[in-house]
């Protein structure tokens, strides 16, 4: 072929063009591979807050010699944290209450190729491993030791218990444990005041800071043992008849189980806290069941319970509209329902920084709809609106003792009586705070108590009081004198014997009474015959 001038021109120009043409689909396969590489960047498949430290978890992208991890907060633009070669990664320079934005890059032949986000809020408090709170002690059921419970620690694999008769110092371990309680037995002595704590353990070993230090005297020396012995010898009893009435032992065709507390409404129904069947029964004033209420629930629906569940139903009252109120301390609220055992209402009570939730072993409602209650774990007594806003908190201090409140029961609208169970003692107060009186003590005589529980308070001003270990029931004057002692065998029969009794009732000449460990509700007339001085 001969080229001319002209025909050189034209190659050219398709030359241009082709070579053009070239570039641009050149252009547009490193675009598309550019688009395609950062599409496969890696992803944020997790990222959470555990045992203090934020974990991220991410997809692997091929040929990537290493991740670079960003993260940014509210104020600050991403900036790099950290780097490794493998997918998941900790972050441990944490500011409670923060909310982090994560962003993984790849490193691929040098260059980053960045892949999803993911956000992380913080919660308010992000201590790695925190120490026990709520320890609480009392004497065990066979009163031969000091129970300890406390709340459980998330990521705790097992307790050690420590134990000193020296406030502050001297603690030595006692017992290791992987549930959250102990019963500590072991060379105890009878008159002394201990004092516990509590350190959690994790699955890597490490340990928590110790929890607050919690003490109680473990029984009577011989001494006060003997002078108890004296002084029981110059009592006055009164002399009670009991004549038995009813027992309620079963609910549509399912036992009783660790039932603990029971109120009438003013229509003589009966309603009954059936704590570990998760339900209330209402019986007729004769004990015939005529319904239950309440479900149970699962304890991982705890934090947002449905209405009308239950974990552990423990406390009951009704107010003057015969609206029932119920008490459970595991979920650490008060429901209230209708007669007839329909929802109306969750009342709240709103906790403060290190404040363990609502456990109202005790409660009891004034005629204006006032709410007074004993909240266990915080060692207080409180007077709330139905709203669950306190208006009144009552605590230690040196004129108002209520380390560990059970029981509470209104006297007269002006003054209420609570129980204390680790010191044995009973307290009227007014609505002050201010103590009026004190009775009972620790032990295992007449006119003591070996875990005094529940308390009930009788037309005649009569203060009658539970006692769980001790499985009787005795009452006081409104002096604080022991009048009547009604001991586990006071029948000969073995289904009328107390066994742990809780919940107590006197009201219109019958004396009812919660046989936990029986299961059971016993009901009774009782007559009392005054010794003449």
């Amino acid at each position: 072929m001969k080229l001319t001038k002209g025909s050189l021109k034209g190659l050219e120009r398709n030359m241009t063009t082709r070579t053009c043409r070239l570039l641009t689909v050149a252009l547009l396969v490193t675009l598309m591979m550019v688009s395609s590489t950062y599409a496969a960047g890696p992803k944020l498949v997790g990222a959470f807050f555990v045992k203090g430290k934020v974990g991220l978890k991410w997809t692997a992208v091929a040929n990537a010699s290493e991740y670079i991890i960003y993260r940014k907060d509210a104020s600050s633009d991403f900036a790099k944290l950290g780097a490794t070669d493998k997918t998941n990664y900790f972050d441990t320079q944490l500011q409670a209450g923060a909310v982090y934005t994560y962003k993984i890059a790849a490193v691929v032949d040098g260059a980053e190729i960045e892949g999803s986000t993911k956000d992380v809020k913080l919660p308010a408090s992000i201590d790695a491993f925190s120490a026990p709170r709520g320890v609480m002690l009392r004497v065990n059921d066979r009163g031969n030791g000091i129970s300890l419970r406390w709340d459980k620690v998330k990521g705790a694999i097992a307790y050690n218990v420590l134990r000193s008769s020296t406030a502050g110092s001297g603690h030595e371990l006692v017992g290791n444990v992987s549930e959250n309680s102990y019963n500590d037995k072991e060379n105890l002595v009878g008159g002394t005041v201990y004092y516990y704590t509590v350190i959690a353990m994790n699955e890597e070993f490490e340990e928590s800071g110790p929890s607050e230090e919690v003490t109680m005297k473990f029984g009577l020396s011989e001494e006060e043992l003997a002078e108890l012995a004296a002084a029981e010898s110059t009592i006055d009893l009164d002399s009670i008849k009991l004549e038995f009435v009813f027992e309620v032992t079963e609910a549509e065709g399912t036992p009783l189980k660790n039932p603990t507390n029971l109120d009438i409404n003013s229509k003589g129904d009966i309603y009954i806290t059936d704590k570990n069947n998760q339900r209330v029964v209402c019986t007729d004033n004769r004990g015939n069941v005529k319904f239950t209420f309440g479900t149970g629930m699962e304890s991982d629906e705890r934090d947002d319970p449905p209405e009308g569940a239950f974990l552990s139903p423990f406390q009951l009252a009704i107010d003057t509209k015969d609206q029932v109120y119920v008490a459970d301390v595991v979920t650490n609220n008060i429901q209230v329902f209708t007669a007839d055992g329909k929802f109306i209402k969750r009342i709240i009570v709103p906790v403060q920084g290190e404040q363990s939730g609502l456990r109202a072993n005790g409660l009891d409602i004034f005629d204006d709809g006032r709410i007074i209650c004993s909240d266990v774990g915080n060692g207080r007594v409180l007077i709330i609106d139905d709203n669950g806003n306190i208006l009144k908190e009552f605590n230690s201090g040196e004129t108002f003792l209520a380390h560990y409140p059970n029981g509470v029961k209104i006297v007269d609208g002006n003054s209420f009586v609570h129980t204390n169970p680790v010191i044995g003692e009973i307290i009227v107060s007014n609505l002050n705070g201010e103590e009026q009186m004190r009775f009972g003590g620790m032990g295992t005589n007449i006119g003591v108590f070996g875990r005094a529980v529940a308390v009930a308070v009788s037309e005649d001003g009569m203060y009658w009081i539970s006692d769980a270990m001790g499985s009787n029931v005795q009452a006081f004057n409104k002096e604080g004198e022991v009048k009547i002692v009604i001991p586990t065998n006071f029948f000969s029969e073995e289904k009328l014997q107390i066994a742990g009794p809780r919940g107590i009732l006197v009201q219109d000449g019958m004396l009812y009474i919660v046989s936990e460990r029986s299961h059971k509700l016993l009901a009774f007339t009782y007559q009392i015959t005054v010794t003449e001085d």
